[in-house]
């Protein structure tokens, strides 16, 4: 396992210099109109100079210290964990982590929320080649229609398939446009569960938004911490006792919700899902999830773990 953190500076939240020189620090893949998506070991030093500009235009000095999740004006911060193989292996639970789906500009953040029926947008020009899993705004998982095919004959139990609306960017007075998937070689299906999951561990720290505590079982947006400071992507936890009072199942949804759509929640799958994508090749990166026998001690959970890592905190 190793660290790497991820930027997505805004152009109109930095000066036109400093936007144009993070641009020609980074890859082309990286440059998308009005939005810079920059991924970078955690030790690479390009990133601090970057962090340095940004933070020098914005007037906010940047102490040089790690932190989770920072969110200003002008761009979005956040560190991960990048696994291998070898730390997903003997897991009873694994948390489901695909790629994140690029959106096609900042302006089009508002129309690219889900339809009216509830159904997921998917912005299919911005679609990478041959992948089989993607994360996309306000939505956890994604899959082409041969990924659907092998889930499904592999009998997998408690997943479920919703139907989602590709479009395209059209110009700037209407970004987006709705087309159909007979105009592409296969749908794309979010991919969901029936089954919600208890609560996570009172060993975790959940807090909301502002950085405020958060009693556990609420139904408030939170971010759970599992005392590393990752509040985005944790190791989850969960009381074994809870989860197997669910009985057996392959997928399902967390109970916490990180974004202000109930339908978007993240994905638990079985180490049985996990084999099947192995044994397919299927490419998807997964987060460990732990089982606790036993409730920890009162008192544990500590809500500075995520504190000061949120604006208007302290």
């Amino acid at each position: 396992m190793h660290m790497r953190t991820r930027l997505v500076v805004n152009k109109g939240g930095v000066s036109s210099d400093v936007f144009s020189r993070i641009a020609d620090m980074i890859t082309s893949d990286g440059r998308h109109r009005s939005i810079l998506y920059i991924d970078m070991v955690s030790t690479d030093p390009r990133l601090r100079n970057i962090l340095h500009m940004i933070l020098t235009n914005s007037g906010s000095p940047w102490s040089g210290q790690a932190i989770d999740v920072q969110r200003l004006g002008s761009y979005s911060f956040r560190q991960y964990r990048v696994y291998s193989h070898d730390d997903w292996r003997g897991h009873e639970l694994l948390r489901l982590n695909p790629l994140e789906h690029l959106y096609p500009s900042s302006d089009d953040a508002e129309v690219m929320e889900r339809t009216a029926e509830g159904l997921a947008r998917v912005a299919v020009d911005e679609i990478p080649p041959g992948v089989d899993f993607l994360r996309a705004h306000g939505v956890s998982a994604l899959v082409p229609h041969r990924v659907r095919f092998v889930l499904e004959q592999a009998g997998l139990y408690r997943l479920r398939f919703r139907p989602t609306v590709p479009v395209r960017v059209v110009d700037e007075l209407k970004p987006i446009a709705d087309c159909s998937w007979n105009e592409f070689p296969e749908p794309w299906w979010e991919l969901t569960s029936d089954l919600v999951l208890p609560p996570v561990s009172p060993s975790m720290t959940l807090v909301s938004w502002s950085g405020k505590p958060v009693v556990r079982g609420a139904t408030d947006m939170c971010a759970a911490s599992d005392g590393s400071g990752f509040c985005g992507f944790p190791e989850l936890r969960y009381l074994r006792a809870e989860v197997e009072a669910l009985g057996y199942f392959d997928l399902a949804q967390v109970f916490e919700r990180t974004s202000p759509s109930t339908l978007d929640r993240a994905l638990i799958a079985s180490c049985r899902f996990y084999e099947v994508c192995r044994d397919h090749d299927l490419g998807v990166n997964w987060i460990p999830v732990h089982l606790e026998d036993q409730p920890p001690p009162r008192g544990v959970a500590n809500p500075s773990d995520c504190l000061g890592r949120y604006p208007g905190t302290k």
